[in-house]
């Protein structure tokens, strides 16, 4: 799972590194410029994408991801 830095694209999500990390079963990184890693605390990747939308770390990061709405940012 990854997020990206750069100018939020339509139907885009965000969050936190902090908020992110403070689940303690998923954590955040940034590994690359403009890029976020989130990884699964306690398993690898694929034991994440096995298990799909009804995993843990799922239900965890729909919980503190919010729609990012164009109109909240304004110049």
């Amino acid at each position: 799972m990854s997020f990206t830095t750069n100018t939020p694209q339509k139907k885009s999500v965000m969050t936190t590194i902090n908020t992110v990390n403070s689940t303690k079963i998923l954590y955040a990184i940034e590994d690359h410029p403009g890029h976020v890693a989130v990884k699964p605390v306690g398993a690898s990747m694929q034991v994440w994408i096995d298990q799909g939308e009804a995993s843990l770390w799922t239900q965890a990061l729909k919980k503190i991801v919010i729609k990012w709405d164009p109109s909240d940012w304004r110049n």
